[in-house]
């Protein structure tokens, strides 16, 4: 399952998340989907509109955070959860999980930043929108969760088949 987060702000803490989406994979094709909307509850800042273009109006009125929660736990079952820069995800979620007095994400995960860095040290730059154009991969419309996820997914297969052709490796610990 990749996975991403749009979020007001930078703080798992004082932010919430406000867009959550996934993309379940099986040999690179997109097999289910889930795309959530999260009402934070107050008004969203012109510079998070700006990022995103997630307005108050798409928001307003949708399902709650632990609602959305518990909806991506049942969607991620015990899968491999992948990410780009995921640690930022992951924090936004267990912040969120354990607000809600739900558990922490247990379920393995692959970060492809980290893999990135790993496979191409020489590369000036990691972002998601630099990898899709260098590895000739779409990225419809970055900062909105959904293609993020999908161009993740993508990537991730790149970037797994290339560590195990140069490197062998073919398990994610």
């Amino acid at each position: 399952v990749v996975f991403d987060t749009e979020t007001t702000g930078l703080s798992a803490i004082y932010d919430r998340v406000i867009e959550l989406s996934a993309v379940k994979m099986k040999n690179s094709n997109v097999i289910d989907q889930f795309e959530e909307f999260i009402d934070p509850g107050f008004h969203l800042s012109e510079q998070t509109t700006n990022l995103t273009s997630i307005t108050d109006e798409m928001v307003h009125g949708s399902k709650s955070e632990e609602e959305v929660f518990k909806l991506f736990r049942d969607f991620c079952e015990d899968a491999i959860v992948v990410g780009h820069n995921v640690t930022f995800d992951i924090g936004f979620m267990n912040t969120g999980y354990v607000r809600h007095g739900m558990p922490e994400i247990k379920n393995p995960i692959i970060d492809t930043l980290t893999l990135a860095r790993f496979l191409y040290p020489n590369m000036r730059g990691y972002r998601l929108n630099t990898l899709a154009k260098k590895f000739d991969v779409n990225l419809e419309h970055h900062h909105r969760a959904i293609y993020d996820a999908e161009t993740t997914g993508h990537l991730n297969n790149l970037f797994l088949k290339d560590a195990e052709d140069r490197y062998g490796i073919v398990y994610h610990d």
